[in-house]
């Protein structure tokens, strides 16, 4: 989590605290794991899809990025 939300902040150019939804062992994929934040408004999520997985690759990728409402936790509203 550490090294994603520095490519993150790195990209976005502001501080960012991100929640994920759960965690995984060590060894184990984490293929369609949900993390949460606040972003500047301005964020464009193609280019922090694209940015955060080319500062963390290969290891780590970014799938996809969404809005989601202001009240959207990762760790409590994922189902």
């Amino acid at each position: 989590m550490g090294e994603l939300r520095a490519a993150v902040e790195r990209v976005v150019r502001s501080p960012v605290e991100l929640t994920g939804a759960g965690r995984t062992d060590a060894g184990v994929h984490a293929w369609g794991q949900v993390i949460s934040g606040q972003l500047p408004a301005d964020t464009d999520l193609r280019r922090l899809t694209r940015s955060v997985t080319a500062l963390c690759g290969p290891d780590l990728s970014v799938r996809s990025a969404q809005w989601a409402d202001d009240g959207f936790s990762a760790r409590f509203s994922a189902t």
